[in-house]
Order: C-alpha cells, then structure tokens, then sequence
C-alpha cells in the first residue's frame, strides 16, 4: 500500500516510559502503553478526549515514539456520536484504527498531522493551522514492529500539540489522503509504482508527508506542473513547510521502488 498525505531495535517491556518536555503553551497527551511480542508487530488506538475548553488552532505537533516505530498518526473523530459507551477503553487493535468507536468513524475521522515516525516535529506555516474542536475526541494510532526474536517491546507515544499565537491563523489546513494498492512485484525483482492524483478544485498545499508499507524502499512525490522551485522529489517521510498551489486538474505523481525476496 501506498499512501500520500503530505522510520532501529527498540526499547524492551521494563525500560523507562520516554519523556518530553511539556510545551508552554498547548497541553501533552500520552497513549497508554501496550506490549508487541518478540518478532511481531501492532497497531494500536486509544480513545482520548483532549483538555482544551475552547476551540484550538494547533499550528505544531512534536512527538517522541518508540524507536523503530512504523508510524504514528493522530486522528480527530469528529461525528456527532459523544456517547463514551461507543467508544472504547484502553489500547485496541486495527489499521488505522478502522472499525472502533461509532458507526460514522470511518467517514467521520481526520487525519492532523500525516505519518509521523518515532521522533517528529510538524510545524504549519506562518497564518496556517489545523482547528481542534473543543475538548476533541482524538485517536492516537501507533503502528511498532518488534525486531527482536526473543525480548518483547513497549509502544509509547507521548505528544505535544502547541497553539498558533492568537490572532495570526488565517486559514485552516485540512487532510487528504491519495493512495494505490495497485503494486506487483514480481518473484525476487524489483518494481515501482507510479499513481498520478488529478486535484479536483483548486488547492493550495501546504504539506506533503509520504509513507508506504512492507518492502518499501521511497515514496517521491511532486506536482506535476506548478511545483515550488527547487520542489526535487522527496523521500518519505517529507514535509514540506512552504505553500505552493495545484489547480484543478493538476497532477500529483507518487512513484514507490519496491523489491520482493
């Protein structure tokens, strides 16, 4: 799978739960801890409710993980379901977080920040963040492979979300989400995928992360006509901390090397 929105052996069970300092402004969440067995991987979710009373223009996410972690994605649920009886307790199970919570999460949900890995700072451009609605129901999502054939591993995330200065928000970002499952790899070769995305209005894009799953080698991306100078293809994962525009029509390629043993 290959995805575009605009990653080391790790720590064992009984090590120390990683620190980060708390920011001056905003607030920190931590996502209960949970166990991947020796020569495995999860992907876990929490439900958490954020702090803040009134609406937030969150124009920075900093974030430390477990090492070697595959990614970490925070999701806003933002149905009209506040029941918290649908919701649920502790760490579950499942991609991306797909089947948990409301009827309506999966076509209610937004992805803030993009994937991050272990140790992220995400900082918006000046005049731009993204809204958190008053004490938000948020989905941490942390996806950790445990290398080790013998020694069982923690997946932590702990983050800090840090608001614009008040007054300077002009716009609000929000997620989209281009992806391709079409991938095949012949027997032990190697191929690339190449998806083109046609924007459906015109867009101006202030970020681009990339990720891709399994054999993965790089994911580039760029626009196809209007892409800013020096706008090369980046690897994942990128971010991009400049603001170019894409009309309609315009094109934004994704080209993925993979190999297969």
């Amino acid at each position: 799978m290959v995805t575009l929105a605009c990653f080391a052996l790790g720590t064992t069970v009984d090590a120390k739960r990683l620190h980060l300092h708390r920011p001056r402004r905003g607030f920190q969440m931590r996502m209960t801890p949970f166990v991947i067995p020796p020569a495995s991987e999860r992907e876990g979710c929490a439900y958490q409710v954020t702090p803040n009373r009134r609406a937030m223009d969150v124009q920075s996410l900093e974030l430390i993980a477990t090492a070697g972690t595959h990614h970490f994605v925070l999701w806003e649920y933002l149905g009209k379901d506040d029941n918290p009886a649908d919701f649920w307790s502790g760490i579950k199970y499942a991609a991306g977080c797909v089947g948990l919570g409301p009827q309506d999460s999966f076509g209610a949900t937004a992805n803030l920040f993009g994937m991050q890995s272990s140790h992220a700072r995400v900082e918006f451009p000046p005049g731009i963040a993204v809204r958190l609605e008053p004490h938000a129901t948020v989905y941490p999502n942390l996806h950790v492979r445990n290398p080790s054939p013998t020694d069982p591993l923690t997946g932590e995330a702990v983050f800090n979300l840090i608001p614009a200065r008040k007054g300077t928000v002009r716009h609000h970002a929000q997620a989209l989400v281009v992806g391709s499952f079409q991938i095949d790899i012949p027997p032990q070769s190697s191929a690339s995928l190449a998806a083109v995305w046609h924007a459906p209005a015109n867009l101006n894009i202030v970020q681009l992360s990339t990720h891709e799953h399994h054999r993965g080698t790089l994911v580039s991306a760029q626009t196809g006509s209007t892409r800013p100078s020096g706008g090369s293809p980046r690897p994942s994962v990128c971010w991009r901390a400049r603001a170019y525009a894409s009309r309609a029509s315009g094109r934004i390629p994704t080209i993925t090397p993979y190999t297969s043993a």
